[in-house]
């Protein structure tokens, strides 16, 4: 575990991060996933849409009658896979883009919004445990509650409807602080590492790799959610998926 990142400024960049995804999940929950990808950096095919754009997106009727566990599913799926899709984009200059950090700036702000929707999905809002969540979610770190009820920062404005890639890019300069544990995020195995440092097919192993830590970071949380439920404001009770 990288030992360069203090508990008080890892504290002081998750919180402003969390306050900064609020604005981007409303979007999210007041456009739907169409407008959000509006100005995304990626063609996708309308039959792609199709599939991820279902009926059951937020702001609908159909997903007000749903239950957390498929909400939850709903975050770190189809919406899961248009974040993994935005995040390998650099995959596709091979090995060079791999030493390149915008990989896990991207990766690490992806994986933060969705942990921030799971965490409202099963009624936590406070940054607080927001904050702890995604330090011992991401970076297998302990928060002290003493610095993380410390509040010093005020929440950014909202800056309106914004698309996904331009949503992921201000929440990735929020983490260019803790640079040296991004890489510690959890990601797919050594085998789509390989396959993420090839020309052009670099993006299907990180956009694999992606989904394998989606996966990873949906049953992290669920765990530690339910570990802490008697200590998170607004918690509500809910059992980590199978």
């Amino acid at each position: 575990m990288p030992a360069t990142v203090s508990d008080e400024h890892l504290t002081a960049v998750l919180r402003t991060f969390v306050r900064t995804a609020s604005p981007a999940l409303d979007a999210v929950r007041r456009s739907g996933p169409r407008e959000v990808v509006a100005d995304t950096p990626l063609s996708l095919p309308r039959r792609v849409l199709r599939r991820v754009v279902v009926l059951r997106v937020p702001g609908t009727a159909a997903w007000a009658r749903m239950g957390t566990a498929r909400r939850v599913r709903w975050w770190t799926g189809p919406f899961g896979r248009l974040t993994a899709a935005v995040t390998a984009i650099p995959g596709l200059g091979g090995v060079l883009a791999s030493r390149l950090p915008v990989q896990d700036l991207l990766g690490s702000a992806a994986q933060g919004l969705i942990l921030c929707a799971i965490a409202g999905e099963c009624g936590v809002t406070d940054t607080d445990t927001r904050t702890r969540l995604l330090a011992a979610v991401l970076f297998d770190r302990t928060l002290p509650a003493q610095l993380t009820s410390a509040e010093t920062t005020t929440a950014p404005p909202s800056r309106g409807k914004a698309g996904l890639g331009g949503a992921l890019w201000r929440l990735a300069q929020e983490l260019r602080g803790i640079d040296s544990l991004l890489g510690s995020r959890p990601t797919g195995g050594r085998l789509l590492g390989v396959l993420g440092s090839l020309p052009l097919l670099g993006f299907v192993g990180h956009y694999l790799a992606e989904r394998a830590g989606t996966r990873t970071i949906r049953k992290r949380a669920l765990t530690w959610l339910t570990a802490h439920r008697g200590t998170a404001r607004h918690a509500g009770a809910v059992s980590p998926e199978k």
